[in-house]
């Protein structure tokens, strides 16, 4: 934070070290001094003058003239005369306005020995405000001061909600130096408020689907009682007294199971035909028939309906009435290659494994239907896009887990999240690879909670991709939209009050809790999932600390002041990309 300067408007260069031909002057105290602009106080503004070796006999008075050479600052003596240290001094009042004014001094009979100063005058905002208020810090990225009451905490949250730079520096810095007194010009704050968008999209096609598929108990490992909802149960092949299904007789025998993925040729056989799934298993051993049949009768009568309910139906181009789904032990997780453009095939991959219980799978499978529905959508628009952007399409199949009732990989991603803010590593991260899916998850559970879960069949029938489909579809601009969901995440702690929006608040996770869905997965290293993870300010002392933000990030700190009011110097450079909200923690 401490800035210093040469030059200026005079047409003598000054000596880096203040050094005329007789004399060196100094600066008494720190290159730049820090202050409220329109303070009615004068700070003092102090230089000694030594004499050079050899030079010049000892001390003796000097004349020193002071003079502002840019800024809006006030010299109140133009001369001043050294002491018997050599010390002169003048006292400098700040300009009425957010300013950085540089002040040159001079000895007199010695042009040469001069030098420059700072004087940087800063807007001083009052944090006050009800608890739980979030407020805006305007213009703080070209520097700041925030006083807090004694008795309060404040979340102070910088960001960058924009993709279009990263990597970008802010400090927070606090000395004895800067002092603040209740005379000096305050403004609170203005509350900031949710970015304006349009009504939620919802429809009564979407509530009496979903309302017809109750979740699954997915409680239990076995899943064995989960409600048949209006679909006949899948059938396995060769079952006496099965119903002929002429598309399932063209059905292929078996599959390859050699993908985008696994680089292996082995036959995987047709194991079990459900009403939408055909499930090939390759293992070393046969697997349980009743273990598979147990997997595609939950997706038919669950996941499937669910889904194309949430998402949209996916395309049946190879004529069979069904997804095909092909398990393979040499896998691992699972994927989706392209194949309804590539192959004109609605085909997914993934792991099988006896040892481990049927949710497993199903959450696989939830997962890449989602893709084969997406892939579907965009076919059917002719987009040119095979499907939508890796972070949003990724974001939408762990939706896809979560609201199928598969929460296990969701529920791991999120905490491993949670843990990891404030490390110069984007939130959002569109152009990142899945080491931030935790991010993408949460981010597309946020638009469904904000603008209800209609909005993910329109993401998916709106022939656009990333960016331009979720501005398209919402009516906002993505920059607005991640700052909202960065005061969501800052808030995740704190219960939504009654009748609040959606804007600033989750309805389907809770970021710090899901107790019970941790306990049944016994997925996390802990018992519940934490909230963000608050970086503590020092109540006293120096301060300077220096961070770094990415694009679409946010770093999130707690400052509580000791028995006298805290005061905090926040700056980035001037940088517009960088903003800072507040929230009255108590």
């Amino acid at each position: 934070m401490l800035l210093s300067g040469c030059g200026g408007s005079s047409p003598v260069l000054l000596a880096p070290d203040g050094r005329g031909d007789a004399f060196q002057i100094f600066l008494e105290g720190t290159p730049a001094t820090l202050g409220v602009a329109g303070s009615p106080r004068p700070v003092t503004f102090a230089v000694r003058v030594e004499p050079l070796p050899g030079r010049s006999e000892s001390p003796v008075a000097r004349s020193v003239s002071f003079e502002v050479v840019r800024g809006g600052a006030r010299v109140l003596a133009a001369r001043a005369e050294t002491d018997a240290h050599g010390v002169a001094a003048v006292e400098v009042l700040h300009a009425g306005r957010p300013d950085s004014s540089r002040i040159r001094a001079r000895v007199e009979d010695d042009p040469g020995a001069a030098l420059d100063a700072r004087l940087l005058s800063r807007a001083l905002v009052h944090l006050e405000a009800d608890s739980g208020t979030v407020v805006a810090i305007p213009a703080a990225s070209a520097g700041v001061l925030l006083r807090v009451p004694t008795g309060q905490a404040w979340d102070l949250v910088p960001h960058v909600p924009s993709a279009r730079r990263g990597h970008l520096e802010y400090a927070w810095y606090r000395s004895p130096s800067m002092r603040v007194t209740e005379d000096d010009p305050a403004a609170p704050p203005p509350a900031l408020q949710p970015s304006r968008a349009p009504a939620p999209l919802s429809s009564a096609w979407f509530g009496n689907a979903l309302a017809a598929w109750p979740a699954p108990d997915w409680s239990s490992a076995a899943m064995r009682d989960f409600p048949r909802v209006g679909l006949a149960p899948s059938r396995r092949i060769g079952a006496a007294g099965a119903t002929r299904d002429p598309a399932a007789d063209d059905l292929p025998s078996a599959q390859d199971v050699f993908n985008c993925r696994l680089s292996v040729h082995a036959r995987a056989p047709l194991a079990r035909v459900g009403q939408s799934i055909a499930l090939y298993v390759h293992a070393e051993e046969p697997p349980d028939p009743a273990r598979v049949g147990e997997v595609a009768e939950i997706f038919d009568g669950h996941v499937a309906p669910l889904l194309t309910a949430l998402f949209g139906d996916p395309t049946d181009l190879d004529r069979n009435g069904r997804v095909l789904a092909v398990l393979s032990d040499a896998m691992e997780g699972g994927v989706y290659c392209g194949a309804v453009h590539g192959a004109g095939r609605e085909v997914m991959y993934g792991s099988w494994s006896p040892q481990r219980p049927p949710s497993a799978d199903l959450r696989i499978l939830a997962h890449e239907f989602q893709h084969v529905i997406n892939a579907s959508q965009h076919y059917r628009r002719g987009s040119p896009a095979t499907s939508d952007e890796p972070w949003l399409n990724e974001g939408l199949s762990m939706v896809a887990e979560w609201k199928a009732g598969y929460p296990s990989s969701t529920l791991s991603r999120s905490f491993s999240f949670l843990g990891r803010v404030n490390q110069g590593i984007p939130l959002l991260g569109e152009q990142a690879a899945l080491p931030f899916s935790g991010g993408w998850f949460l981010f597309a559970l946020y638009l469904g909670d904000r603008f209800g879960d209609g909005v993910y069949r329109e993401l998916g029938r709106s022939g656009l991709t990333g960016r331009a489909n979720v501005e398209r579809v919402t009516g906002m601009p993505l920059r607005a939209l991640v700052r909202d969901w960065f005061v969501a995440l800052a808030r995740s702690d704190v219960p939504a009050a009654p009748g609040e929006g959606s804007a600033w608040s989750y309805r389907s996770i809770q970021l710090a809790g899901e107790e019970e869905r941790a306990r049944v997965c016994d997925c996390l290293p802990a018992p519940r999932l934490p909230g963000i993870a608050w970086e503590a300010i020092p109540a006293s002392g120096n301060l300077n600390l220096l961070r770094t933000l990415a694009v679409q990030d946010a770093d999130f700190f707690r400052f509580t002041p000791g028995e006298s009011p805290g005061v905090l110097y926040f700056h980035a450079g001037g940088d517009p990309d960088v903003e800072l909200f507040a929230i009255r923690r108590r």
